[in-house]
């Protein structure tokens, strides 16, 4: 197994196909996640494992879905010795939840990626009208179900919801941005919304 990069940290490779040019709002992105362990498959918080998925998203207004396609996978834990998989057949892992970011170097290509959320959001459920999408839509959270195949050592995703997350910089009573004394970034605090049910595809 190879080393991930530690923390929750999401990345999105530089590649957005669209599937079909009369389907212009469903598009495919090859996607690099790094991740934490879900709280749901380390319930204590204390086996310090990361996951590292390679895959493929198809993302459908239309049909109001995200398919996720696990290419490849690799996992490093403290614990050299913990298994992920049980030790024969299946386990089904509902309501797996974690926070996917779009603050992410890859600039553009993030962009497009959150624009697809934006318009699969506006489809499903507006944001109120206080929000600006482009600029405050900085992460969501998904909802999945993951089958761990013990036999075939691989994982299987099916999306059954998404958590939109606004992001407000935080200001002065005189208005002004409140940066960190440290980095100088702005200093935002996050709001989650209302859960998303999506189709499972």
């Amino acid at each position: 197994m190879r080393m991930p990069a530690a923390g929750l940290i999401l990345f999105v490779l530089p590649f957005w196909i669209p599937r079909a040019p009369l389907l212009a709002q469903e598009s495919v992105h090859q996607v690099h996640e790094v991740m934490d362990l879900p709280e749901k498959l380390d319930p204590a918080g204390d086996l310090g494992c990361t996951l590292d998925f390679h895959e493929q998203w198809t993302i459908s207004v239309p049909a109001s879905s995200v398919a996720k396609d696990v290419h490849s996978f690799a996992w490093s834990c403290a614990d050299s010795s913990v298994s992920l998989f049980p030790a024969e057949g299946e386990l089904r892992v509902r309501d797996i939840s974690y926070e996917f970011s779009f603050l992410d170097p890859a600039g553009e290509v993030m962009r497009a990626l959150q624009e697809e959320f934006i318009a699969l959001i506006s489809k499903l459920r507006p944001l109120p009208g206080v929000y600006q999408a482009k600029k405050e839509l900085l992460s969501i959270y998904f909802h999945e179900e993951w089958i761990l195949d013990a036999e075939q050592q691989s994982i299987r995703k099916s999306v059954t919801g998404i958590t939109p997350v606004i992001w407000q910089i935080r200001q002065t009573a005189d208005g002004e941005p409140v940066v960190d004394g440290d980095t100088g970034y702005p200093v935002y605090f996050k709001h989650s919304l209302n859960r998303i049910p999506l189709r499972r595809p």
